[in-house]
């Protein structure tokens, strides 16, 4: 009995190592051609639990369209920033044509504790021979004395600023003078007019403006002439009325013409585009940089533009050696943690369908998977064909053995 279970125990280890003698074959017969793969170690896996992928092995055969020469993701490309400088400046100088006369004269003028009526006498009539009126009731005296000889396109200045002082205007109507109270003066000018004449006391002027707002405009001159500046908005047209003296007059075309200026002009502009982060989240942290918490006044400084088809930053600063400085902070700051980076890595699978083994994979690690349908999640991989080991029973023992890698079934039963 012992004898027989010896040569049954004998006959079982013989039908083992044929099995193996055949499996051996198959994986000796296996296509040669199949590509190089990654080579893929997984230990202790079961379901849903951790796996250890041993990466410093992955090899990715080059192809038409896949290629690979380094596990590290290699890094965007950047392109270069777009500068656009400006002229950095703002205001204008005003010009020659309306300052005042420094031509040498020859008239000397000296009143004292005159009235109104002799000094518009003297000035109006014997040294001008200009017709003038004055109201009845404009009252005072003038007393007066000139540094220096004056021209004769002085005296229309001078004879204002007597009456301003005396509450009273010089307005011209239909070639003859008027002297009138202050308060009257506008309603007795007829037509406004482009331009300063000098042979006019006061006037109403017409201004024109290119670049900046009437009511911009408005609010400069309102700062530095008073509220009782006559200043009238004509914002459908951007235009300005201004009324006055000579010397109000003056004073406030000078002003306009220092502030109307092409500001765009003088800014200067520069586009960043972003290769690996985003616009917005660069542009909070350019503004938490540059210490911008959204305080008025701070954006004309330096301010940033999200150009969120171009994935890009637009910045804007009056001062041009700024984008400098910005640049700078764009290229420290447009970069991503490769350990975190999402990247591409290609495995060839040869002994099971690409989607059962993507399966197995997402189940373990979580992940989502995209497989085409109508495929068998146990089919062999292309170029396999299973196989069967049968054997009759050998004494009272069972044994199997079951290679589904590789394309092999040995099945020993009773």
């Amino acid at each position: 009995m012992y004898i027989q279970k010896h040569i049954s125990l004998i006959k079982l280890m013989h039908a083992c190592l044929v099995a193996l003698v055949f499996i051996i074959s198959g994986c000796a017969t296996t296509n040669s051609n199949q590509p190089k793969v990654a080579e893929v170690k997984v230990d202790d896996v079961t379901a849903k639990t951790s796996a250890t992928v041993n990466q410093k092995n992955v090899e990715i055969e080059a192809s038409d369209t896949i290629s690979s020469e380094s596990n590290t993701p290699s890094t965007p490309t950047k392109r270069a920033a777009e500068f656009y400088p400006g002229t950095g400046t703002f205001t204008a100088r005003p010009g020659t044509s309306l300052s005042s006369s420094t031509t040498e004269g020859d008239i000397t003028l000296m009143f004292q504790d005159a009235p109104i009526e002799e000094v518009a006498m003297t000035i109006l009539g014997d040294l001008l021979g200009r017709a003038y009126v004055v109201d009845e009731r404009v009252k005072g005296s003038v007393s007066l004395k000139t540094g220096r000889p004056l021209a004769r396109d002085a005296l229309i200045p001078v004879m204002e600023n007597i009456l301003k002082a005396n509450n009273a205007v010089l307005a011209e109507n239909d070639g003859v003078f008027q002297i009138l109270p202050a308060s009257e003066g506008l309603s007795s000018v007829v037509t406004p007019s482009y331009e300063l004449d000098r042979q006019k006391g006061y006037q109403v002027i017409v201004v024109p403006l290119r670049y900046i707002s009437a009511a911009e405009m408005k609010n400069v001159l309102r700062s530095l002439q008073g509220e009782n500046a006559m200043i009238q908005t004509d914002e459908s047209r951007n235009i300005l009325l201004v009324s006055g003296t000579q010397a109000e007059l003056k004073n406030m075309l000078d002003t306009v013409e220092i502030f109307d200026v092409d500001q765009f002009k003088g800014m200067s502009t520069a586009i960043f585009r972003l290769s690996s982060s985003s616009a917005s989240k660069v542009i909070q942290e350019l503004n938490a940089i540059f210490g911008f918490n959204g305080e008025e006044g701070q954006a004309g400084v330096i301010r940033f533009v999200e150009i969120e088809r171009l994935n890009a930053i637009l910045a804007i600063t009056p001062q041009q050696k700024y984008l400098n400085t910005v640049s700078q902070w764009v290229d420290r700051l447009d970069r991503v943690d490769n350990s975190i980076a999402r990247t591409l890595h290609v495995y060839f699978v040869q002994n099971l369908r690409a989607g059962y083994l993507a399966q197995i994979l997402s189940e373990l690690f979580d992940a989502d998977v995209s497989a085409q349908e109508g495929q068998d999640p146990a089919a062999l991989a292309p170029g396999l064909a299973g196989s069967s080991i049968e054997s009759s029973g050998i004494g009272n023992s069972d044994a199997g053995f079951i290679s589904g890698a590789f394309g092999y079934r040995s099945e020993f039963s009773k």
